[in-house]
């Protein structure tokens, strides 16, 4: 499930970007490498939270728009939450 999630916001951050930033430029100006970026897009890589707030401020926006839970995915089981 947690890849999933991941998909859904490497693909929000990709759309966001595309006509904006190469995915190059996007991973300099939040100071990571291509690579790392690359990982987000598609996504194999969890993106932490204060790159997540550099990489929504460099495309202008908001959190929610770019990582909000998506509404098809069932949100954790109460046991996962209280682990």
């Amino acid at each position: 499930m947690e890849r999933l999630i991941y998909q859904r916001w490497g693909r929000r951050i990709r759309d966001a970007r595309t006509g904006m930033y190469s995915q190059g430029q996007l991973a300099r100006i939040v100071g990571v490498s291509k690579g790392t970026m690359s990982k987000y897009e598609s996504g194999v890589l969890h993106v932490p939270d204060g790159t997540k707030w550099r990489i929504a401020g460099a495309l202008h926006r908001s959190l929610d728009e770019l990582f909000a839970w998506p509404i098809d995915v069932p949100p954790y089981p109460a046991e996962r939450v209280a682990a």
